[in-house]
Protein backbone atom coordinates (compact mmCIF):
# COMPACT_ATOMS: atom_id res chain seq x y z
CA UNK A 1 0.00 0.00 0.00
CA UNK A 2 2.71 2.48 0.89
CA UNK A 3 4.43 1.72 -2.39
CA UNK A 4 1.21 2.51 -4.26
CA UNK A 5 0.81 5.82 -2.42
CA UNK A 6 4.42 6.82 -2.92
CA UNK A 7 4.20 5.90 -6.60
CA UNK A 8 1.18 8.20 -6.97
CA UNK A 9 2.86 10.97 -5.00
CA UNK A 10 6.05 10.74 -6.99
CA UNK A 11 4.05 10.82 -10.21
CA UNK A 12 2.42 14.06 -9.08
CA UNK A 13 5.63 15.63 -7.87
CA UNK A 14 7.78 14.75 -10.86
CA UNK A 15 5.37 16.07 -13.47
CA UNK A 16 6.40 19.25 -15.25
CA UNK A 17 5.14 22.31 -13.37
CA UNK A 18 2.67 23.24 -16.10
CA UNK A 19 0.99 19.85 -15.80
CA UNK A 20 1.24 19.91 -12.00
CA UNK A 21 -0.58 23.24 -11.96
CA UNK A 22 -3.50 21.70 -13.81
CA UNK A 23 -3.70 18.97 -11.19
CA UNK A 24 -3.48 21.26 -8.17
CA UNK A 25 -6.77 21.55 -6.26
CA UNK A 26 -6.05 23.58 -3.11
CA UNK A 27 -3.59 24.21 -0.31
CA UNK A 28 -3.33 25.75 3.12
CA UNK A 29 -0.56 27.94 1.70
CA UNK A 30 -2.09 31.34 1.01
CA UNK A 31 -0.47 32.35 -2.28
CA UNK A 32 -1.68 34.43 -5.15
CA UNK A 33 -3.06 32.43 -8.10
CA UNK A 34 -3.87 29.33 -6.04
CA UNK A 35 -6.90 28.08 -4.17
CA UNK A 36 -6.48 28.65 -0.45
CA UNK A 37 -8.26 26.56 2.19
CA UNK A 38 -7.73 27.57 5.83
CA UNK A 39 -6.44 24.72 8.00
CA UNK A 40 -9.66 24.75 10.04
CA UNK A 41 -11.66 23.93 6.85
CA UNK A 42 -9.40 21.13 5.58
CA UNK A 43 -11.32 18.28 7.22
CA UNK A 44 -14.56 19.50 5.62
CA UNK A 45 -12.86 19.59 2.21
CA UNK A 46 -11.42 16.11 2.69
CA UNK A 47 -14.82 14.77 3.70
CA UNK A 48 -16.12 15.85 0.28
CA UNK A 49 -13.60 13.44 -1.27
CA UNK A 50 -14.55 10.75 1.25
CA UNK A 51 -18.22 11.14 0.27
CA UNK A 52 -17.46 10.97 -3.46
CA UNK A 53 -14.97 8.10 -3.70
CA UNK A 54 -15.42 4.44 -2.76
CA UNK A 55 -11.92 3.79 -1.45
CA UNK A 56 -9.03 5.47 0.27
CA UNK A 57 -5.43 4.60 0.97
CA UNK A 58 -3.77 5.35 4.29
CA UNK A 59 -0.22 6.58 3.74
CA UNK A 60 0.27 8.09 7.15
CA UNK A 61 3.23 7.75 9.45
CA UNK A 62 6.27 8.86 7.46
CA UNK A 63 8.97 10.90 9.10
CA UNK A 64 9.99 13.83 6.94
CA UNK A 65 13.53 12.46 6.82
CA UNK A 66 12.34 8.99 5.80
CA UNK A 67 10.05 10.38 3.13
CA UNK A 68 12.79 12.53 1.61
CA UNK A 69 15.22 9.60 1.69
CA UNK A 70 12.72 7.48 -0.22
CA UNK A 71 11.93 10.34 -2.60
CA UNK A 72 15.63 10.71 -3.46
CA UNK A 73 15.60 7.17 -4.91
CA UNK A 74 13.33 8.49 -7.67
CA UNK A 75 14.65 12.05 -7.87
CA UNK A 76 15.09 13.15 -11.47
CA UNK A 77 17.17 16.19 -10.43
CA UNK A 78 14.75 18.55 -12.21
CA UNK A 79 13.89 22.01 -10.95
CA UNK A 80 10.42 20.78 -9.99
CA UNK A 81 11.92 17.95 -7.96
CA UNK A 82 14.34 20.34 -6.28
CA UNK A 83 11.48 22.73 -5.51
CA UNK A 84 9.42 19.90 -4.01
CA UNK A 85 12.28 18.66 -1.79
CA UNK A 86 12.88 22.22 -0.62
CA UNK A 87 9.17 22.74 0.07
CA UNK A 88 8.95 19.59 2.18
CA UNK A 89 12.18 20.36 4.03
CA UNK A 90 11.33 23.96 4.89
CA UNK A 91 7.74 23.51 6.08
CA UNK A 92 7.51 23.95 9.84
CA UNK A 93 3.78 24.53 10.37
CA UNK A 94 1.23 21.93 9.29
CA UNK A 95 0.56 22.40 5.59
CA UNK A 96 -1.94 20.49 3.47
CA UNK A 97 -1.89 20.18 -0.32
CA UNK A 98 -4.56 18.45 -2.43
CA UNK A 99 -4.11 17.47 -6.06
CA UNK A 100 -5.79 15.25 -8.61
CA UNK A 101 -4.64 12.96 -11.37
CA UNK A 102 -5.96 10.29 -13.68
CA UNK A 103 -3.83 7.16 -13.65
CA UNK A 104 -5.64 5.57 -16.58
CA UNK A 105 -8.29 3.75 -14.53
CA UNK A 106 -9.98 6.82 -13.11
CA UNK A 107 -9.18 9.80 -10.96
CA UNK A 108 -7.13 9.80 -7.80
CA UNK A 109 -7.15 12.59 -5.23
CA UNK A 110 -4.04 12.89 -3.08
CA UNK A 111 -4.13 14.87 0.14
CA UNK A 112 -0.64 15.43 1.51
CA UNK A 113 -0.07 16.69 5.05
CA UNK A 114 3.40 18.05 5.71
CA UNK A 115 4.28 18.89 9.29
CA UNK A 116 7.44 19.92 11.08
CA UNK A 117 8.63 16.31 11.40
CA UNK A 118 6.14 14.16 9.44
CA UNK A 119 4.62 13.61 6.02
CA UNK A 120 1.24 11.89 5.76
CA UNK A 121 -0.90 10.95 2.75
CA UNK A 122 -4.47 10.01 2.16
CA UNK A 123 -5.46 9.11 -1.41
CA UNK A 124 -9.04 8.69 -2.62
CA UNK A 125 -10.02 6.62 -5.63
CA UNK A 126 -12.73 4.43 -7.09
CA UNK A 127 -10.07 1.93 -8.21
CA UNK A 128 -9.68 -1.22 -6.19
CA UNK A 129 -6.04 -1.97 -5.36
CA UNK A 130 -4.49 -4.17 -2.72
CA UNK A 131 -4.74 -2.86 0.84
CA UNK A 132 -7.46 -0.39 -0.09
CA UNK A 133 -9.83 0.81 2.62
CA UNK A 134 -13.52 1.27 1.90
CA UNK A 135 -14.88 4.73 2.61
CA UNK A 136 -18.22 3.43 3.88
CA UNK A 137 -19.56 6.85 2.95
CA UNK A 138 -23.09 5.56 3.52
CA UNK A 139 -22.45 4.64 7.19
CA UNK A 140 -22.59 7.63 9.55
CA UNK A 141 -20.48 6.02 12.31
CA UNK A 142 -17.69 5.08 9.84
CA UNK A 143 -17.74 8.58 8.37
CA UNK A 144 -17.49 10.15 11.82
CA UNK A 145 -14.64 7.81 12.79
CA UNK A 146 -12.72 8.71 9.62
CA UNK A 147 -13.38 12.42 10.20
CA UNK A 148 -12.02 12.24 13.78
CA UNK A 149 -8.99 10.24 12.61
CA UNK A 150 -8.21 12.68 9.81
CA UNK A 151 -8.65 15.70 12.09
CA UNK A 152 -5.99 14.25 14.39
CA UNK A 153 -3.49 14.23 11.50
CA UNK A 154 -3.77 18.00 11.35
CA UNK A 155 -2.70 18.51 14.97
Amino acid sequence: MRTFLLRITLLFMLLPMSVFSQQFLWSTINKENSVYVPIENVTDEVMKFYNHYEFYYDGTGYSKEGFLKYFLKFDDKSQDSKHFRQLVSEIKDTTVIAFKSNLGKGSVIMVMIIGEKNVDFVAFSNNYESDVLHTHNYLIDKREKFERWFSQLLK
